[in-house]
């Protein structure tokens, strides 16, 4: 029997801890099949979107899938001083979006990076002086380290650059939404078709494209 490739799989990571090196492999994958972007979802989870064959490539590459059931820790944003001097950062993923050039770049600081809720990476164990130099670099790579930017409240769909179905760049529209101030709820969520894909759980305003860059705005 042919076995039906899901539309997107969730990478098994163990401890929900990416040791130095990590990335690599995944940012491989994601580059070869799944439009060079990683998914950080909601409740912590790694995940990867694509049309072709990618539970085999992630399977030949070595890399474990399905990972079950999480508890992944809350997200914190910022700078999180630890009682032995050294540093966490908190770092949030625009739409849950982590390039795999930026995942490589993660590689770069050689520390352990934490999946948390709410979309966000816990970088651990860095020296206030190597905190410093991370913010400088990957804040205007676009991770976010403002607890208060407009970012953290709006999702999205995968979108038309990923999905047939999509009647719009949600994503796209959905950053500049944001980047206007537009957006004013809670929590916002753009999707591209009638299926509402990557809808949060929690109470939110809903952007259903109609059209490019048309919407029906409920909630």
């Amino acid at each position: 029997m042919t076995e039906l490739l899901p539309a997107f799989l969730d990478i098994a990571v163990p401890a929900g801890v990416i040791a130095p090196g990590g990335w690599e492999p995944l940012a491989a994958l994601a580059d070869e099949h799944a439009a060079s972007r990683l998914h950080l979802t909601d409740a912590g989870r790694l995940r990867l979107y694509s049309g072709g064959p990618l539970l085999d490539a992630a399977r030949s590459a070595g890399i474990p899938v399905d990972p079950g059931e999480l508890a992944a820790p809350v997200g914190e944003i910022g700078w999180l001083a630890q009682e032995d001097g050294l540093v966490h950062l908190g770092a949030g993923l625009p739409l849950g979006v982590l390039t795999s050039r930026m995942a490589r770049m993660l590689d770069v600081i050689e520390a352990p990076v934490t999946l948390c809720r709410d979309r966000v990476l816990r970088i651990e164990g860095l020296s206030e002086s190597v905190a410093e130099q991370v913010v400088r670099v990957l804040a205007p790579q676009g991770l976010i380290f403002d607890v208060n930017s407009p970012l953290r409240t709006v999702s999205a769909c995968v979108g038309a650059a990923q999905c047939s179905l999509a009647l719009s760049d949600v994503r796209g529209d959905a950053l500049q939404a944001a980047a206007s101030g537009a957006l004013v709820s809670e929590r916002t969520h753009f999707v591209g078709c009638a299926h509402r894909c990557g809808a949060p759980a929690r109470p939110h305003t809903e952007y259903l494209a109609t059209g490019d860059g048309e919407y029906e705005v409920a909630g």
